[in-house]
């Protein structure tokens, strides 16, 4: 039932999987085994789904407890970050990813941190399309 109502809603904003991850922060294969029902996740992932699917925070909690998701109030969104604070930040860490004289585990750490950088900003500019459509 929860995987149908994430689906539905997806579908209702005309995002496909992969935005719909992105705009979370979370891999497309972990939305898709959601959807699925396949997978329980965290509360945070949760969190991050009702962001991503506009709900008010608790709606999953809510389906889950047999009751159906409530939209977030329309209202100011946060303020996004500059192009020169994401600039910064991807410049810290793809130099921490590309310097050989680092661990191999500091250098996976930073690139994963790229990646998570990379879709917080597709979230945050998608945010303030829809935002800015009203």
């Amino acid at each position: 039932m929860l995987g149908e109502k994430i689906k539905a809603r997806r579908t209702e904003l005309r995002m496909s999987i992969s935005t719909a991850a992105r705009a979370a922060g979370i891999n497309r294969n972990t939305w898709s085994a959601v959807e699925r029902g396949e997978r329980d996740t965290e509360d945070y992932t949760y969190g991050s789904i009702e962001r991503a699917l506009g709900w008010r925070p608790g709606s999953i909690a809510a389906i889950l407890n047999g009751h159906n998701p409530e939209e977030a109030p329309p209202g100011r969104s946060a303020p996004r970050l500059s192009d020169t604070q994401y600039a910064a930040a991807e410049a810290l860490y793809k130099s921490i990813r590309d310097n050989e004289n680092r661990s191999p585990l500091l250098r996976a750490t930073a690139a994963a941190q790229l990646e998570q950088l990379v879709a917080i900003r597709a979230a945050d500019q998608a945010e303030s399309r829809r935002n800015a459509a009203g």
